[in-house]
């Protein structure tokens, strides 16, 4: 092939790949499951607006619960992990276009909310991995979050151990998918937060301390454990707001938890393996490169940077 047609025809290879690669859709695009830009943005970036007890901040020298010292010296030991992707908690957006199915609730725990009318699901969106296979899926045309434990699409015929629907505009609470009856939704670190690098919310932990009582957000609870150091489900904690973060070796998302925790604190809502595994969505990759360049470098990263000796207890939500 002569020199001048040979370049003529890798021009018109190179720009059929070209057009090619701009009409593929990316993986990313077709499966809403790991992406961290659906549904983070528009309204879904701040879900629950009457939920003051998700977005107020912590007053100045809030009353603390009697018991807070015995709960903090169980708190302050063992792990303090960032669920990221085992556990972490995939978002799904769905919309008009979106198949709507019956779903079977298998636990006979009375009446299932996911079982009223059909749900809008596809095979695309899948649970995380870890045992309780929860995931949430956030209806833009009815305005809900339905929030599944134990899901399995099961060949177009949708099956869940348990779950509950949340109001997008309510206050994220008597939902039947935690512990807690607070939503699953609610106080999980989004991949935007640690991006921009401040959560501008309470967060939510799972506990191995937690205990058979419970108090306001929390409706109910899972736990048994009973005495002073019991950690009663919807609990606040606070990071004492006297420490200056500066003084600490923390990445950029060790210190957007830091801040956060002095500010507004974080919820036990549900029973779990670690002294304290806080919520955060699932991002495509484990544990997705928005968390591992904020300093998260792996999947259960113990946040150990955070001086949890210096926690403490409050004694109401809202500091009274």
């Amino acid at each position: 092939m002569r020199p001048a047609r040979r370049r003529r025809r890798l021009r018109e290879l190179a720009a059929r790949t070209a057009l090619a690669a701009a009409l593929v859709v990316p993986a990313a695009a077709q499966a809403p499951a790991a992406a961290d830009a659906s549904p983070a943005q528009g309204t879904f970036r701040r879900p629950f607006p009457q939920a003051g007890w998700l977005y107020d901040r912590i007053p100045a020298a809030p009353a603390l619960d009697p018991d807070s010292a015995a709960m903090v010296a169980n708190l302050r030991e063992g792990q303090h992990v960032a669920n990221l992707h085992e556990f972490g908690i995939p978002f799904h957006a769905a919309d008009a276009a979106t198949t709507r199915k019956r779903v079977n609730c298998t636990k006979p725990w009375g009446t299932c909310d996911l079982e009223a009318g059909r749900r809008r699901l596809n095979r695309r969106m899948r649970p995380h991995r870890g045992s309780d296979r929860a995931m949430v899926v956030v209806d833009k045309v009815r305005r809900v979050t339905d929030e599944y434990w134990r899901y399995s699409w099961n060949d177009g015929r949708p099956r869940t151990a348990w779950g509950g629907v949340g109001a997008l505009d309510g206050d994220g609470l008597g939902v039947n998918a935690t512990g807690a009856l607070i939503s699953r939704a609610a106080g999980v670190v989004r991949a935007f937060e640690i991006r921009q690098g401040h959560i501008d919310h309470a967060l939510v932990f799972s506990t191995s301390h937690c205990g058979a009582s419970y108090r306001h957000p929390a409706g109910k609870s899972d736990g048994g454990a009973t005495g002073p150091g019991a950690v009663p489900e919807g609990a606040r904690i606070q990071l004492r707001p006297s420490l200056d973060p500066d003084d600490y070796r923390l990445s950029k998302a060790e210190r957007a938890v830091f801040v956060a925790l002095q500010r507004y604190g974080a919820y036990a809502i549900d029973c779990g393996g670690a002294s304290a595994a806080f919520s955060f969505q699932e991002v495509a990759g484990n544990p997705g490169g928005v968390y591992r360049d904020a300093g998260l470098a792996w999947d259960y990263f113990d946040l150990r940077a955070i001086p949890w000796g210096r926690i403490r207890v409050l004694r109401s939500w809202d500091g009274r």
